[in-house]
């Protein structure tokens, strides 16, 4: 019951009543302070049986009021605990086997992110196969919203494009990292011409807690071929931006809607944000190509 009542006391509505009770204590103790010749010299005074009606009341109210504060104070979610969210949801005389299931699972939804970027890097370009080197990064800022550790085991994976030739190394996972630690076992891996890279991230984040989720990774990927990116959680406000480091290879980038930019060697282009994206959207839409000079 007492574990009920610290519960409840974080609800305004209650620190106020708990406050009244306080005062009530003071007033009484303050009362009998200043009354205490009168309360030894003459029971029978009204004012004594005022006193006495005065501290059999509260006392009556500390009782009661306790108990009422504990088992009929309705229902607050945003202050409740996971555990007395899950409860409220399934119901107490649910099976708890159910219930605890039920929390697994759900800690997943608990993790999102306020902020996310993704950068590309373009640093070269192979006439041979028309396919453009790209240094690709994403940070993830993860916060979990919940008061239990958040556990994800997120898939990623990187699929490369086809190529008539043999193109040789077609690309390198360099590091996935939480909070600087890496996830990697060699260090860095290499992505598969057939198979691509296929791999999985150890997401612990501690109650109320957040972490920095940083991956990079460079491919050759065709020219003129459409690609697109989909998060792997909530994320409130996304960002993008593609540079050109290449040696004098202007870059012609293609944009949802038909939009074309050009990127000379040296500049940056910030693409739009994307805002409130989820795991079912698909976003920063684009292809890139070369920018035909006049002979």
């Amino acid at each position: 019951m007492w574990r009920r009542v610290l519960f409840k006391l974080k609800d305004s509505r209650v620190l106020l009543v708990v406050g009244a009770v306080v005062v009530a204590y003071a007033a009484s103790g303050i009362g009998g302070y200043f009354y205490s010749d009168l309360l030894h010299v003459n029971a029978d005074a009204i004012v004594v049986a005022v006193y006495a009606s005065w501290v059999q009341d509260v006392l009556f109210f500390s009782l009661v009021g306790i108990a009422v504060l504990a088992f009929t104070a309705p229902f607050r979610p945003d202050i409740a605990t996971f555990d007395e969210r899950i409860i409220a949801f399934y119901g107490s005389r649910s099976p708890k086997p159910l219930r605890d299931y039920a929390k697994e699972e759900l800690k997943r939804y608990g993790g999102y992110s306020p902020y996310a970027e993704r950068s590309w890097t373009i640093s070269d370009y192979r006439e041979d196969i028309n396919a453009f080197k790209i240094s690709a990064n994403v940070k993830y800022n993860v916060k979990n919203i919940f008061d239990v550790e958040y556990y994800d085991n997120p898939k990623m994976s990187v699929r490369p494009d086809k190529f008539d030739i043999d193109v040789g190394v077609v690309g390198e996972v360099e590091w996935i990292s939480v909070n600087d630690v890496g996830q990697l076992a060699n260090g860095r891996e290499a992505i598969d011409s057939e198979r691509g890279w296929n791999g999985s991230i150890d997401l612990r984040i501690p109650p109320n807690g957040d972490v920095l989720l940083d991956c990079q990774y460079w491919i050759w990927a065709g020219a003129g071929v459409e690609c697109g990116f989909t998060p792997q959680r909530v994320v409130e406000h996304f960002d993008m931006v593609v540079r050109n480091s290449t040696d004098g290879v202007p870059i012609k980038l293609g944009l949802t809607g038909g939009k074309i930019v050009d990127i000379r060697p040296g500049e940056v282009y910030k693409m739009a944000p994307e805002e409130n994206a989820t795991p079912n959207d698909r976003i920063f839409v684009l292809s890139l190509d070369v920018i035909e000079e006049p002979a």
